[in-house]
């Protein structure tokens, strides 16, 4: 009987020890939608509650969805129980205070019924990016996609530390002058956010020597292997279904692009449109 009580309080010892560690591990995230009036209000709070409700479920985040958290925790209610976020700066302002670690901006836009939905992950106390996501859906699809994201922040980044992995493996994907063939190359672990070709173009340049656009064909090639890329990642970077930008030029004003959706080959004005890409090289 002695040896089974202290049993029990060692159990008990051992399993406080465990929520102790596991309560001490997890970071704080505040998420927020920023304001978009061609997207219903009701569908923005059914997106917003199912992404804090994904990323509570993960474990890894106590999360801070609302201005009623920071009156809480900050007791300004005067100051905080009207209107709704004024810009990125006013949530990083009221996160850091709040002493969360990472805030999680959302913006939903809507185009001939299809939702394009954007997100940025921001390490508060370094003030950097350290992730961003993108991703599509029709309505009903909304808590899903809200979903998937909450997935891909829970899995895809370390946020705890503010690093990210900046490239991945395209399996024979990009083509090499010096072999005459298709080989593995390094390609961005996640979609780059929707830009204009030109803009596209220079932000690869500024990722480091060797990074650029890939062709069509190189696109073709990593939208076959696609699964296989996101796979290798432990299912992280998932790809959209959007068209993404290539370097492939079909005239002085268009560059060809490929839908992820059905492998097609489209074009787009350099000027004008934004679309998603991922950056590559070749070592």
């Amino acid at each position: 009987m002695k040896f089974y009580k202290i049993f029990l309080i060692t159990a008990f010892f051992f399993v406080t020890c465990l929520l102790g560690i596991s309560a001490q591990q997890k970071d704080k995230i505040v998420i927020s939608s920023l304001p978009n009036e061609g997207v219903p209000e009701s569908l923005i709070r059914i997106f917003m509650g199912a992404l804090g409700d994904g990323l509570t479920e993960s474990g890894r985040y106590e999360v801070l969805t609302n201005r009623r958290d920071f009156i809480e925790i900050l007791g300004q209610e005067s100051e905080f129980q009207e209107g709704g976020w004024v810009n990125d700066r006013e949530l990083i302002e009221l996160g850091r205070a709040a002493g969360a670690n990472f805030a999680c901006f959302v913006e939903i836009l809507e185009f001939d019924g299809t939702y394009f939905i954007s997100s940025r992950v921001t390490n508060l106390e370094r003030g950097v990016q350290t992730a961003s996501f993108t991703l599509q859906s029709d309505r009903r699809g909304i808590p899903e996609a809200a979903r998937q994201l909450a997935r891909s922040i829970a899995a895809g980044r370390n946020l705890t530390t503010g690093q990210t992995t900046t490239r991945a493996v395209a399996p024979k994907c990009c083509y090499s002058a010096y072999t005459g063939g298709f080989v593995d190359c390094e390609i961005s672990n996640a979609d780059e956010d929707a830009r204009t070709y030109r803009d596209a173009v220079e932000h690869c340049s500024s990722k480091g020597e060797g990074w650029r656009l890939p062709s069509r064909d190189e696109l073709l090639e990593i939208y076959k292997n696609r699964i296989e890329i996101v796979d290798s990642q432990g299912g992280r970077g998932e790809f959209s279904t959007r068209n993404y930008w290539t370097s492939t030029r079909r005239n002085d004003h268009e560059h060809f692009t490929v839908n992820f959706n059905d492998g097609q080959i489209n074009h787009s004005p350099v000027t004008m449109i934004r679309n998603v890409f991922r950056c590559v090289r070749v070592d």
